[in-house]
């Protein structure tokens, strides 16, 4: 599982998680453009990729070299 926070200054928290055990944690500043975004850490590097929109809140982020399959989804929570 994986929880990604945005806030409106343009941070984000990366969360990865399995069987409710936290493997992973980014933190960092966002970029975005109409279809890609860009993740900054300070520590971890940069992760960039093309973004797709999907529906009812729904939207797909490929990593480079991913596949159409391969892409990560992501669902809106309020």
């Amino acid at each position: 599982v994986i929880e990604l926070t945005i806030t409106e200054d343009s941070n984000f928290t990366w969360i990865a998680s399995s069987s409710g055990t936290q493997n992973a944690k980014l933190e960092g500043t966002i970029t975005t453009a109409p279809d890609g975004i860009v993740l900054e850490t300070t520590s971890n590097g940069t992760l960039a990729g093309k973004v797709q929109p999907g529906e009812n809140g729904t939207w797909t982020f490929y990593p480079p070299a991913a596949s159409s399959e391969d892409g990560l989804l992501f669902q809106r929570q309020n």
